[in-house]
């Protein structure tokens, strides 16, 4: 996966910001986080670190990271909701100086459902029992997931290199908040 950091700062074009530090973070094929504790999914897995990395932005502003596609997941939530499921996605978060971004990263749906149908080990994972319960969740599509809308987000670009996949992502900042805070990465 190559992610690309840029300012936009109103300007015309995009200014790379190199150094920034980028954290990933994902589900394995099952659904499952490391370093999580009990109560949020069926295994404990405090103290794995797996599908967790970071690395620092290059002069281009761009990172690589070598990892698998996540499988989507359902994990326990707080009442009134008792459950979250969410459809497949990489969190993100970027360190710049002072400064903190975080975002979530998609896949395209047909990527996905061509995945659930036909590739272990994800093939027939398209139902999840709810953590602590017998409840059952049918798998998220994009157009389904609460994050994926709210955010209004569009699916990273796809490409295939030496037999593998290799996903890309442009993450810029623009401006500032609603709340006058500065820009995330200055100018």
């Amino acid at each position: 996966m190559r992610i690309s950091l840029g300012n936009l700062g109103g300007g015309v074009g995009c200014t790379p910001i190199s150094g920034a530090v980028v954290d990933i973070w994902h589900a394995n094929a099952k659904g499952e986080y490391s370093n999580v504790g009990a109560g949020l999914q069926d295994r404990i897995t405090a103290g794995e670190t797996f599908l967790r990395g970071h690395q620092q932005a290059d002069a281009t502003g761009t990172v690589e990271f070598e990892t698998i596609v996540p499988g989507w997941e359902v994990v326990s939530a707080a009442a009134p909701l008792m459950y979250a499921a969410r459809t497949t996605h990489i969190h993100v978060k970027i360190f710049h100086e002072w400064q903190i971004f975080d975002t979530q990263l998609y896949f395209a749906d047909d990527l996905i459902d061509g995945l659930y149908a036909e590739v272990e080990p994800y093939r027939g994972r398209n139902v999840i029992r709810v953590p602590g319960s017998t409840q059952e969740v049918k798998r998220l599509r994009n157009g389904d997931d609460y994050g994926f809308k709210r955010a209004e987000s569009t699916p990273m670009t796809i490409t295939r290199e030496g037999g593998k996949l290799l996903a890309t992502a442009a993450i810029g900042t623009w401006g500032t908040s609603n709340r006058g805070i500065p820009s995330l990465y200055g100018k």
